[in-house]
Protein backbone atom coordinates (compact mmCIF):
# COMPACT_ATOMS: atom_id res chain seq x y z
CA UNK A 1 0.00 0.00 0.00
CA UNK A 2 1.45 3.18 -0.58
CA UNK A 3 1.85 6.32 2.13
CA UNK A 4 0.00 9.42 1.24
CA UNK A 5 1.54 12.48 0.44
CA UNK A 6 2.02 15.01 2.56
CA UNK A 7 2.07 18.78 1.72
CA UNK A 8 3.11 20.47 5.17
CA UNK A 9 2.50 24.51 5.29
CA UNK A 10 5.22 24.54 8.26
CA UNK A 11 7.86 24.08 6.17
CA UNK A 12 6.64 26.91 3.70
CA UNK A 13 6.00 29.66 6.30
CA UNK A 14 8.16 31.71 5.69
CA UNK A 15 7.36 32.00 2.76
CA UNK A 16 3.39 31.94 2.68
CA UNK A 17 3.20 34.96 5.11
CA UNK A 18 0.37 37.14 2.65
CA UNK A 19 -1.23 33.78 1.37
CA UNK A 20 -5.41 34.44 2.48
CA UNK A 21 -6.17 33.23 6.40
CA UNK A 22 -7.68 29.71 5.33
CA UNK A 23 -4.73 28.66 4.01
CA UNK A 24 -2.97 30.03 7.00
CA UNK A 25 -4.81 27.61 9.40
CA UNK A 26 -4.19 24.30 7.23
CA UNK A 27 -0.62 22.96 8.55
CA UNK A 28 -0.67 20.21 6.10
CA UNK A 29 -2.46 17.85 4.22
CA UNK A 30 -2.64 14.64 2.85
CA UNK A 31 -2.98 13.11 -0.59
CA UNK A 32 -4.10 9.69 -0.44
CA UNK A 33 -2.81 7.36 -2.77
CA UNK A 34 -4.72 4.06 -1.75
CA UNK A 35 -5.40 1.99 -5.04
CA UNK A 36 -3.28 4.46 -7.68
CA UNK A 37 0.13 3.25 -9.40
CA UNK A 38 2.21 5.98 -10.19
CA UNK A 39 3.31 4.84 -13.14
CA UNK A 40 -0.27 4.25 -14.53
CA UNK A 41 -1.21 7.14 -16.80
CA UNK A 42 -4.82 7.22 -15.66
CA UNK A 43 -3.51 6.96 -11.84
CA UNK A 44 -1.10 9.29 -12.75
CA UNK A 45 -3.48 12.14 -13.68
CA UNK A 46 -5.65 11.08 -10.81
CA UNK A 47 -2.59 12.04 -8.49
CA UNK A 48 -2.02 15.24 -10.23
CA UNK A 49 -5.84 16.41 -9.72
CA UNK A 50 -5.92 14.70 -5.74
CA UNK A 51 -2.19 17.10 -5.43
CA UNK A 52 -3.92 19.82 -7.01
CA UNK A 53 -6.86 20.46 -4.57
CA UNK A 54 -4.59 19.77 -1.56
CA UNK A 55 -1.91 21.97 -3.00
CA UNK A 56 -4.90 25.02 -3.04
CA UNK A 57 -6.28 23.99 0.63
CA UNK A 58 -2.19 24.63 1.74
CA UNK A 59 -1.53 27.86 -0.36
CA UNK A 60 -4.85 29.11 -0.92
CA UNK A 61 -6.67 30.33 -4.29
CA UNK A 62 -5.73 33.20 -6.74
CA UNK A 63 -9.38 34.16 -6.75
CA UNK A 64 -10.06 37.50 -5.78
CA UNK A 65 -6.19 38.30 -4.66
CA UNK A 66 -4.14 41.03 -4.29
CA UNK A 67 -0.43 41.00 -6.13
CA UNK A 68 1.28 40.61 -3.50
CA UNK A 69 -0.80 37.60 -2.12
CA UNK A 70 -0.47 36.16 -5.80
CA UNK A 71 2.77 36.53 -5.52
CA UNK A 72 3.00 34.66 -1.97
CA UNK A 73 0.49 31.88 -3.32
CA UNK A 74 2.82 31.32 -6.24
CA UNK A 75 6.07 31.00 -4.29
CA UNK A 76 3.92 28.73 -2.13
CA UNK A 77 2.85 26.50 -4.82
CA UNK A 78 6.33 26.21 -6.43
CA UNK A 79 7.88 24.70 -3.42
CA UNK A 80 4.44 22.27 -2.65
CA UNK A 81 5.53 21.24 -6.50
CA UNK A 82 9.25 20.68 -5.50
CA UNK A 83 8.50 18.72 -2.50
CA UNK A 84 5.33 16.16 -4.29
CA UNK A 85 7.99 15.59 -7.10
CA UNK A 86 10.70 15.03 -5.10
CA UNK A 87 8.00 12.35 -3.00
CA UNK A 88 6.55 11.08 -6.03
CA UNK A 89 9.68 10.07 -7.36
CA UNK A 90 10.49 8.67 -4.42
CA UNK A 91 8.18 6.78 -4.76
CA UNK A 92 8.26 5.94 -8.16
CA UNK A 93 11.75 4.81 -7.56
CA UNK A 94 10.34 2.72 -4.43
CA UNK A 95 8.31 0.37 -7.26
CA UNK A 96 10.75 -0.23 -9.27
CA UNK A 97 12.79 -1.50 -7.12
CA UNK A 98 10.28 -3.93 -5.27
CA UNK A 99 8.99 -4.69 -8.62
CA UNK A 100 13.11 -6.15 -9.40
Amino acid sequence: MLKPIVIPLAAIASIVAGVPAIAKDASSQAVSLAGLDPANPQDAREINRRVAVATETVCGSYFNTQPEEQSAIAHCRADVARQVNTQIALLRSGNRLAAR
